[in-house]
């Protein structure tokens, strides 16, 4: 051992050194030498070191080096051929592990020195995780810790909270939660009287200790623990302490964002002291935003609970966030700079900081309680004398615009003249922020501002954009434009483009190059948005673009040569391929060059080019083709691009791994994952491009179908980058498609795509890709037919929708349990409705994927839809409106697409439909009056006496007094239309019959639902025409019914039909008198003989 010791001794010394290659010798051998070779006698030799060593760091080293090459995942090969990953500490004797452990214990309770004491508090806790996870006991554990809780001296206390915090499952073995012994504990830390650094570990122990007790834990348990650590703050404040007062505000702020319940008892009181933080000038920005934070967590996670308890909450700190965003400097460098990059707002900014506070505050408190104060404040600040009052106050504007937009919108017209004028402000920033507020308002309340407000508002920015002496405010008045002409009607634009253009023209030739970018950019939004009418500038703009693109591919035109891609082919589609084709071949090499040039994976038009090859497809379709060898092998290293990623140790320096080179960082088991984002964002980009191609190129795209699907199917599981799976989903079918004609070689590539579909949806936790998952199945059933699926494929998705249907039944439940919750209000009923509203997509494309089985496999699919039937059958009974639609879609369905067959679901469906004919729901009786119609239709005589008891329901929902109202007036018409059915079927008794026809006759017309509209229409000119006694005794209702049918343009889609419906009208009214058509035709509103007359009809 001696030996070994000493030469352990010399490599931690060498692994220390400076020299890289020194470094790297001594890692290979710690690596081969004694982790594979001799793990017991690498594990033995630190704990050595660590116990006996006099040389501080050497021991603080050896902490860490055991931890790491201890828990090190190592893979080890079986017999059948497979690895099983394990680590040292588990490949090692037991007795070694065993004296190891023993000696970490005798460590804690000897080492003197604090430093090393913290290394190896780390180095127990990740051992004793890593203990948990694998079931193995280590009982002296506990008991040495605690003792360490009760030692004289205070970095013991303190280390034994560091352990506690770490691994808070120490304090509830077997899962059993005991406050009565625990609540002691932390009492003694969180009352230390002697030494801060105890207080703050043991806050931050408590902490984890409360996340790790769980969702369920209920606030009033803990308000004694939670009182006791808030009295850790003024403790800090008093001191000074203000690194220490920062860390106990970030270990609240974990709480709060696992756990804001429990900050229920003493919310007013953070509330208080929180106020005497953020608002204090004299303390360290750190502290104030630290503690801002914590606020807006909890304003994050319960914003109900906040407006409950703390109804001042707004009015108190929404004027300090106002003030903290006028805390703003003139710096010169603003002004000169030749690149916005270099002068991006820094993040830990008081203004910064303030104007996001702002946003939160608005978006989760919600526009009834922010409005009125943000309101009260910001005219005064627009009428200040300083220019960070104003500035502050538009961007306060532009902050709450999206969380206000209810209250704000009904006086948009008062915010857009409040706004407008200051982008003629003296001051430059100022105008800068008029363009920012303006910019973020066109996206926020679009379409809106841009239908009422254009008048004011292009002209406003178009004034910016002549600011020579400023090139920022020219350049954020173009930018400002691009976010309005996202959502312009091409009409309401069209009377600017001439100007717009020529500034836009002028802004190009600009020597500043962040001011080209943004002209050409703006101008790519432009054409998009005028379409057609941009045809007349695109001679003066193609060329100038395409001299861009010809420039030498130095660095600091990279942005401007993409930007120049993306404009013209932005332009291409606007003008479309006839005016664009006779630049076409020279824009076709110009990136074909382009793309030769390119090596450095940095450089921006990598992503530019991905995008300007799919618009050029889109244009070109069929003729893009030839030019597939160039485009697909870049795109498909790009889609098969692999995760940066990075696995640090929180000693590790994070230097080569920050945001500004594309890293994110995320704490797992102690460790920090470092990810490198920004090439995942290409690699999604690339997967999207390859849909597009599939999508436009058809049978075209073929040769690239077998190599893309390898591509795609593994892509499902990245689950490092979402929007990578979510395009991967949704490119399978257009890709399939594209081979379809050959079904020998499509079927083995769907197949290994299904059986990866089915074992990711079950447990898919994202809403998104659940509903691309769903739809992915219903578009590939739907172009394969009924060869899609195998016998056991179908089996396995009968399963998985069980599985997905039931989540979903759970996830209702539980919304309906948020309901009942103390805090409960009208905004998070919104919230709740908007978590529905996403997750009801799943279920309606879950519905229209049943919908696809019955149509294309008939009765054929109903041994697959008996499997769904439990969950259909407690849906059906069910109050929530998702869950009834889903179970009525299957019954409207199995009458659509298996006819008699529905018989055999009546014991199922019968009673309760009826009764459903009745829900104060109108989509649910819309639903339901449908499948009776089509039931009557279709279910043969079986279902008859389902239709008649149907009959009295259907007349009660025509009679309503609301019954044509904008809410039901959809339902009431497919009402009308069940009825035409039912009496055309013959389901009615005969003394029943001329009631029921006169009843349909008088409920006549159906114009809202289209397909409606032509049952029912069909239906009456039926009746017309055979003179039934029906019409002859309504013939003027029947007249007018028909003329509304033709006044709305109901028909239009089907001119057969309307030519029928006049005739119908003019052979009625030929048999009146003259002056009871002059009567009818003199009775009808003015503008409805207008446009009967302007439609040719009369």
């Amino acid at each position: 051992m001696e030996q070994t010791v000493a030469h352990l001794t010399t490599l931690l010394h060498t692994l220390a050194s400076t020299d890289n290659e020194q470094r790297a010798a001594a890692e290979e051998v710690l690596s081969k030498e004694y982790l594979e070779k001799k793990p017991d006698l690498a594990l033995s030799g630190l704990i050595h070191i660590l116990r006996n060593n006099p040389d501080v760091p050497l021991r603080s080293f050896a902490a860490v080096l055991f931890r790491r090459l201890a828990l090190q995942p190592v893979s080890v090969p079986a017999a059948d051929g497979t690895k099983s990953h394990t680590s040292a500490l588990f490949m090692i004797q037991e007795t070694t592990r065993r004296g190891c452990l023993a000696e970490l214990l005798g460590a804690l309770a000897a080492e003197p020195v604090v430093t090393v004491r913290k290394k190896l508090c780390d180095c127990i806790s990740e051992v004793a995780k890593a203990l948990l996870n694998k079931n193995v006991a280590w009982p002296e554990l506990t008991p040495a810790v605690l003792q360490c809780v009760r030692a004289a001296e205070p970095e013991y206390r303190e280390s034994a909270f560091r352990i506690l915090g770490s691994v808070p499952k120490l304090l509830m073995p077997n899962d059993v939660l005991d406050m009565v012994t625990v609540g002691p504990i932390f009492e003694s830390g969180l009352a230390e009287s002697e030494v801060l650094a105890v207080r703050i570990t043991a806050l931050n122990a408590a902490v984890f200790f409360l996340i790790e007790a769980g969702p369920d834990t209920k606030a009033a348990s803990f308000s004694g623990l939670m009182v006791q650590m808030l009295n850790v703050l003024p403790a800090l404040l008093g001191a000074g302490n203000e690194e220490g007062l920062t860390e106990a505000f970030t270990a609240l702020i974990e709480l709060a964002a696992n756990q804001p319940k429990l900050f229920r008892p003493v919310l007013p009181q953070i509330l208080s002291f929180a106020l005497s933080i953020i608002g204090n000038a004299q303390l360290e920005s750190t502290t104030r935003h630290s503690c801002l934070e914590l606020l807006l967590t909890i304003v994050d996670e319960a914003p109900a609970m906040v407006r409950k308890l703390t109804p001042d909450f707004p009015s108190k700190v929404i004027p300090i966030c106002l003030n903290m965003m006028a805390q703003l400097e003139d710096d010169e460098s603003w002004h000169t700079a030749s690149s916005i990059e270099e002068q991006e707002d820094e993040n830990d900014e008081d203004y910064v900081i303030g104007e996001q506070a702002m946003d939160r505050i608005a978006r989760k408190l919600g526009a009834v309680v922010t409005t009125p104060v943000a309101f009260s404040i910001i005219p005064q600040m627009l009428a200040a004398q300083e220019w960070q009052q104003r500035h502050a106050a538009l961007m306060a504007i532009s902050a709450i615009g999206e969380g206000c937009h209810k209250v704000l919108n009904k006086d948009l017209g008062k915010v857009v003249n409040m706004v407008t004028p200051f982008t003629q402000d003296p001051h430059p920033r100022v105008r800068h922020a008029a363009c920012n507020c303006i910019g973020q308002m066109a996206t926020d309340f679009a379409p809106s501002l841009q239908k009422k407000f254009h008048k004011h508002v292009i002209p406003a920015l178009m004034a910016c954009m002549d600011d020579v002496a400023n090139p920022r405010v020219q350049a954020h008045g173009a930018a400002a434009l691009v976010n309005f002409c996202e959502e312009v009607e091409r009409t309401d634009l069209a009377p600017y483009l001439e100007a717009l253009f020529g500034k836009l023209v002028t802004l190009a030739s600009s020597p500043k190059i962040y001011l080209q970018e943004q002209a050409i950019t703006t101008m790519a939004t432009v054409a998009d948005a005028a379409e057609d009418a941009f045809v007349q500038y695109y001679p003066a703009v193609m060329p100038a673009l395409l001299q861009i693109l010809s420039t030498p591919n130095s660095k600091e035109l990279r942005l401007l040569r993409g930007k120049a891609m993306e404009c013209a082919t932005l332009i291409a589609m606007a003008v479309k391929k006839p005016v664009f084709q006779n630049h076409a071949q020279l824009f076709l090499e110009a990136l074909a060059r382009i793309q030769n040039e390119v090596t450095d994976p940095d450089d921006p038009q990598v992503s530019y080019l991905m995008h300007a090859w799919a618009r050029l497809c889109t244009v070109l379709a069929a003729d893009f083709v030839p030019y597939l060898p160039i485009v697909m092998p870049p795109l498909l290293t790009a889609a098969q691009i692999k995760p940066e990623v990075a696995l640090l140790d929180v000693d590790d320096s994070d230097e080569d791994y920050s945001p500004e080179d594309g890293w994110q960082q995320a704490m797992i088991d102690g460790q920090r994952l470092c990810i490198r984002t920004s090439l995942l964002d290409e690699k999604c980009s690339a997967i999207e491009m390859v849909m597009c191609y599939a999508r436009h190129l058809g049978t075209g795209f073929k040769p690239y179908v077998p190599q893309v699907m390898e591509i795609l199917i593994p892509n499902l599981l990245f689950y490092y980058h979402d929007g990578v799976r979510h395009a991967a989903m949704r490119a399978i079918p257009p890709v399939l498609a594209a081979a379809q004609d050959e079904p020998t070689a499509v079927l083995p590539l769907w197949s290994v795509a299904f059986d990866k579909i089915a074992k990711l949806l079950p447990q898919e936790l994202d809403v998104e890709m659940a509903y691309n998952v769903v739809a992915g199945l219903t578009e590939v059933i739907q172009l394969l037919g009924e060869q899609a699926l195998n016998d056991q494929q179908a089996a396995t998705l009968m399963r998985v929708l069980n599985v997905v249907l039931k989540e979903y039944y759970d996830r209702v439940k539980a919304r309906e349990e948020q309901r009942q919750d103390e805090d409960f209000d009208p905004d998070q009923e919104e919230a709740i409705e908007d978590e529905a509203a996403l997750e009801n997509m799943v279920i309606t494309e879950v519905a229209k994927l049943i919908q696809t089985l019955l149509k294309v496999y008939g009765t054929h699919a109903l041994p697959l839809v008996d499997q769904l039937m439990d969950s259909v059958v407690v849906f059906l009974n069910e109050s929530d409106e998702d869950l009834i639609l889903l179970a009525v879609s299957v019954f409207d369905d199995l009458a659509e697409y298996t006819g008699p067959a529905l018989a055999t679901y009546m014991g199922v469906f019968g009673e309760r439909i009826v009764q459903l004919l009745a829900s104060p729901l109108p989509s649910v009786r819309q639903s339901v009056a449908y499948g009776v119609g089509i039931a009557a239709t279709k279910g043969g005589p079986a279902v008859h006496p389902l239709c008649l008891a149907a009959v009295p329901r259907l007349v009660e929902m025509v009679r309503a007094p609301k019954a044509r109202d904008d809410d039901n007036v959809v339902a009431t018409e497919n009402a009308v239309a069940a009825l035409a059915r039912i009496l055309r079927s013959d389901v009615l008794p005969v003394d029943q019959r001329d009631e029921a026809l006169a009843f349909f006759v008088m409920s006549m017309p159906v114009v809202f639902d289209e397909e409606e509209a032509v049952v029912t229409t069909t239906f009456l000119l039926d009746l017309v025409e055979s003179a039934h006694p029906a019409v002859g005794a309504r013939l003027e209702h029947t007249v007018d019914a028909l003329l509304e049918v033709l006044y709305q343009g109901t028909l239009d889609d089907d001119q057969q039909l309307q030519q029928r419906a006049l005739a119908d009208v003019k052979t009625l009214l030929a048999g009146m008198p003259q002056d009871k058509q002059t009567a009818i035709w003199n009775a009808l509103p003015a503008d409805k003989r207008s446009v009967l007359k302007e439609r040719g009809f009369f």
